[in-house]
């Protein structure tokens, strides 16, 4: 699927200002999915672009060491997670400037909904122009973001853990 202008815009700001940061912080993986290796758990960090564009949320969660075990009851091993696997676990959380437990960060706000994202503002960080200057602004107020909350909440993570349904075997005598 080919992005759009803006999106490409975005994700070379996010790979310019913010990844360089999560590098500096133990973080491997390829944009947009980071993985941090700690003594007891995998710290993951992606971001989730909405697949009309426009936006993106910032999503951690973390996982066992020895990777997550999905409902089909393949394990992913700890090299290709990333933190929608705590969101199927309920055990991610969403990165926010606020109290919301929901946030999102809009770079291109669709025409006619100025009310809207004034009534939700603590749901949505929302970025208006046409200017390049807009990406960096955008990506440099993810970077703060990162760097004032993102180690906190990890510390807070319960791991994903999830068991996959046991398979059962017909055990009955004959």
């Amino acid at each position: 699927m080919t992005r759009s202008p803006d999106a490409d815009k975005m994700h070379k700001a996010l790979k310019q200002i913010v990844v360089p940061y999560l590098r500096q912080q133990g973080f491997k993986g390829t944009f947009p999915h980071f993985r941090r290796l700690t003594e007891t758990k995998i710290d993951l960090l992606s971001f989730q672009f909405r697949i009309q564009g426009g936006g993106f949320f910032i999503d951690l969660a973390s996982s066992t060491l020895d990777g997550f075990v999905d409902g089909s009851g393949n394990l992913v091993p700890p090299n290709k997670l990333n933190a929608y696997y705590g969101i199927f676990n309920g055990t991610s959380h969403r990165l926010s400037p606020t109290d919301s437990s929901d946030y999102e960060f809009i770079y291109r706000p669709e025409p006619g909904l100025e009310d809207r994202y004034l009534k939700y503002a603590q749901f949505a960080s929302v970025y208006y122009g046409d200017d390049n200057s807009k990406y960096e602004r955008i990506a440099t107020d993810v970077l703060t973001l990162i760097q004032e909350k993102a180690d906190n909440v990890f510390k807070t993570l319960i791991p994903a853990l999830r068991i996959a349904p046991a398979k059962t075997e017909n055990l009955s005598e004959d």
